[in-house]
């Protein structure tokens, strides 16, 4: 467990193996009682959701999920309201999750903690959260290393951070397989030493969402032509019907979600 505070009050994560064994009696009262400061209003786990969220993965999704799941009649009436505004649409789904009473409210944190500690992306994000403390106590098996050694042990390689963004956004279908494929192989060889030493050059190309294809279609293009080139074969290209050349299969890809990815986990590494 990592314990901090917040105002007045003090914060207390537990780590995966902690949280685990929990029942979901156990859980909820985790919630309320370690993760809940008066000072924030709200839940330090909303609070991580909301500094991490990526566009496409954070706490919107979830509660969406959440009452789709639980709620079917009310999320089809919600949908039905607001059709064409997602905006609008994720106000009503707050509103509605903000005036759950008792037992149904904790459900719904129940669902979100769980959440939280089910997808890797989450619960990197919620120990992110410790590191970015000032001062911190462990109690937990590594409480007898210092923080500093804690903070290093725990840094985890920004090539790693976007691959798992890419996964989770895969297994919640918000991008498809030729998108997953891609950019899983270009994460794969990101090297946080190369980060640093080309910084200028890495903020430029992700930038927009025009240089970032711009820099995807350049570089793909370039290795087709190189002889002896295995990208159509690992692209699975011309092996199917669905992509006649790598052409196709570029026009395939969604830049704007892996932009927004590439571009929040990259800057960060500069903070």
């Amino acid at each position: 467990m990592f314990i901090f505070k917040v105002g007045s009050d003090e914060v207390k994560v537990r780590t995966y193996r902690e949280f685990k064994y929990l029942s979901d009696k156990e859980k909820i009262s985790y919630v309320w009682d370690d993760l809940w400061p008066d000072d924030l209003g709200m839940t330090w786990i909303e609070k991580v959701l909301y500094d991490h969220d990526t566009g496409d993965l954070g706490l919107p999704e979830i509660w969406d999920e959440y009452v789709s799941e639980f709620y079917p009649e009310k999320y089809k009436e919600i949908e039905n309201e607001e059709p064409e505004d997602i905006h609008k649409k994720r106000e009503s789904i707050f509103e509605f999750i903000d005036d759950l009473d008792g037992k149904e409210y904790s459900r719904a944190l129940l669902f979100l903690v769980n959440k939280v500690y089910d997808e890797s992306l989450f619960y990197d994000w919620l120990i992110d959260s410790v590191k970015e403390q000032e001062d911190f106590t462990q109690t937990h098996l590594d409480a007898d290393k210092k923080n500093e050694e804690f903070k290093k042990k725990y840094q985890i390689p920004v090539s790693e951070k976007i691959r798992r963004a890419i996964k989770t956004l895969y297994l919640n279908k918000k991008i498809n397989e030729a998108t997953f494929q891609c950019f899983t192989i270009i994460a794969e060889n990101l090297k946080n030493n190369e980060i640093q030493e080309k910084k200028e050059e890495f903020l430029d190309d992700i930038s927009s969402v025009e240089s970032f294809e711009n820099q995807i279609r350049s570089g793909l293009n370039s290795l087709e032509e190189e002889e002896g080139s295995d990208v159509n074969k690992i692209f699975k290209i011309r092996q199917s019907k669905r992509y006649a050349d790598l052409s196709e299969f570029l026009n395939d890809l969604d830049y704007e979600i892996m932009q927004k990815v590439f571009n929040e986990m990259i800057k960060e590494q500069f903070e």
